[in-house]
């Protein structure tokens, strides 16, 4: 029987959950490509411009050229830092990805991921 401790953290564990799952937005497609867009919390400024939304597009084979499969699907932060600049839309450079708030890391980690996984089990 679980303690009210228990299912306290349980709901907490759904509530952040959920909250990724909100922040990607549905799949849309990019040069017929599929995407998802990324609500970011904590916009990135470059210039005059401030970017508060992006799409991560599913890599093609040669856009994953260095990466360690296996700890991309783990969401190993060394990865998922290699192959944004290389999927995003617009373009995020490599400065702007090693800076994104840990939580906008973690959603777009969550989005490379899901592209990985068989349709039928895609949210």
């Amino acid at each position: 029987m679980q303690t009210a401790e228990q299912n306290h953290q349980a709901d907490e564990i759904l509530t952040a959950e959920d909250a990724i799952n909100q922040a990607l937005g549905e799949e849309v497609v990019i040069n017929g490509r599929p995407a998802r867009p990324v609500e970011l919390q904590e916009p990135i400024k470059r210039g005059e411009q401030v970017i508060d939304k992006v799409h991560v597009r599913k890599p093609r084979s040669g856009e994953l050229r260095g990466v360690y499969m296996e700890e991309l699907l783990r969401a190993k932060t060394d990865e998922i830092l290699k192959v944004l600049p290389r999927v995003t839309v617009p373009p995020l450079l490599k400065h702007e990805v090693e800076n994104l708030d840990p939580y906008d890391l973690v959603v777009f980690g969550m989005a490379l991921v899901n592209f990985f996984a068989p349709k039928t089990e895609m949210p």
